[in-house]
């Protein structure tokens, strides 16, 4: 039992035909399928290059130690975890306890008053 090619074409050509408004219809389902598809790929591909150059943009060999827990906007005083001292830091530089620590730069930040005339701000203050 042989088909023919022309033979198919032209069943699917009359069936096409027949329903115009049915084809065209699954013709643009298909076509936005596709737009969709397309569209959501470029916007994931572009969020992952953002996010790889703001890491990029920090230092791939960067490492930031910080104490504490809860949702990162706590000091470790306010979330109840030890804070980090500077004997801490010593102990991060040595060469026996990470090797691979070429520099440690502690760093120490607080909110303060700041006053200016008749312009009083509360400031972060990062040293």
């Amino acid at each position: 039992m042989r088909i023919e090619v022309g033979e198919n074409l032209s069943v699917a050509l009359n069936g096409l035909m027949a329903n115009k408004v049915r084809s065209g219809l699954t013709m643009l389902g298909v076509l936005i399928g596709v737009a969709t598809v397309i569209a959501l790929l470029s916007i994931g591909e572009g969020a992952s290059a953002s996010i790889t150059d703001q890491i990029s943009g920090a230092g791939s060999n960067l490492l930031i130690v910080r104490s504490g827990g809860g949702n990162g906007r706590q000091s470790g005083l306010q979330s109840g975890a030890a804070t980090l001292t500077l004997d801490d830091a010593e102990a991060i530089g040595r060469k026996d306890a990470v090797p691979d620590a070429v520099t440690v730069a502690p760093q120490f930040g607080q909110s303060a008053q700041l006053t200016f005339g008749d312009v009083n701000l509360t400031v972060q203050v990062t040293g």
